[in-house]
């Protein structure tokens, strides 16, 4: 039975793990090394990231040091072919005190947008422009043949866009550290851009025809960080809740909590222009993916 074959069982076992403890340490080891293991290339022998995600759950069973050492050879891989050209890619934030959501009275307001509050966020880095095809066909060789490098990586789960960040020794980005990037250092819904200059900013549904377009091909917040509005969604490590907000811890915040949905955030080339903005939460299912939806990465500083 292969990995891919085999999924159902490690969601099971790192269900069964974290219920029961170590009830089955040997498979869990063979399972998990399986999982991690490269190819003769020296890439990831699995890309799935769902099956990554549950192997490295159950991994998570075993203790940190175990998980470390079943784990450490792939992580080596990704950060070889592609840390310094990923840290290239990323702008550095101070962090500081926002005001995340949408407040009272405002026209525009959502599901799970209020009520508005103030976080605190540590410094980070995210990175300048949406993860691309050039990127992702790194993890996996293949990745939309065809499309150009440029392009963001689209049809990626949010499992695939998790376990592609643990690869490359990074991860994806709160979705309070990507309404903070979206800013761009004002409280306005769209940061710092002005709304009627928003196709100057973006490929939204005024501008895009309906496509993909190459990153950085238009302007940069202030931050200097390109497409976070339009051309794709791009998922956080949260988990989604709509009352979320009504609870969220004032300093650092991220839902971690067990669900079945994830947060994505910026509008895509098919957004109306009020789905750009930076407070808009949209979701979707952990395996749900599609042409316009992507991720970009994040990284403590």
């Amino acid at each position: 039975m292969t990995l891919l074959d085999s999924r159902a069982s490690l969601r099971t076992l790192a269900r069964t793990l974290q219920r029961d403890g170590l009830t089955d340490r040997d498979l869990v080891i063979d399972r998990v090394r399986s999982a991690f293991a490269l190819d003769a290339a020296g890439r990831p022998a699995v890309t799935d990231g769902e099956s990554l995600h549950h192997a490295w759950s159950a991994a998570g069973a075993l203790g940190g040091a175990m998980r470390e050492e079943l784990t450490a050879a792939w992580r080596a891989s990704g950060r070889g072919r592609l840390g310094d050209r990923l840290a290239d890619d990323l702008v550095r934030l101070d962090g500081g005190t926002f005001g995340m959501g949408t407040p009272d009275g405002s026209a525009l307001v959502y599901c799970g947008e209020q009520p508005a509050h103030q976080v605190r966020i540590d410094a980070f880095a995210i990175g300048r422009v949406p993860v691309t095809n050039a990127r992702f066909r790194e993890f996996r060789p293949g990745h939309a043949d065809g499309a150009a490098d440029d392009l963001p990586a689209v049809e990626i789960t949010w499992y695939d866009a998790a376990a592609f960040a643990l690869w490359a020794g990074y991860r994806l980005p709160t979705e309070a550290e990507w309404e903070f990037a979206g800013r761009g250092g004002e409280d306005a819904p769209y940061g710092d851009v002005d709304p009627e200059q928003l196709p100057a900013y973006a490929w939204f549904s005024e501008n895009s025809k309906g496509a993909l377009h190459p990153v950085a091909t238009r302007r940069a917040n202030a931050y200097g960080i390109h497409d976070l509005f339009g051309n794709v969604w791009e998922w956080c490590a949260d988990t989604y809740a709509a009352d979320f907000y009504s609870h969220a811890p004032g300093i650092s915040p991220l839902n971690d909590a067990p669900g079945p949905e994830r947060v994505s955030r910026g509008g895509s080339m098919h957004a109306f222009t009020d789905m750009c903005r930076r407070a808009f939460r949209h979701h979707e299912p952990a395996d749900y993916w599609a042409y316009d939806v992507g991720f970009r990465l994040a990284a403590d500083l």
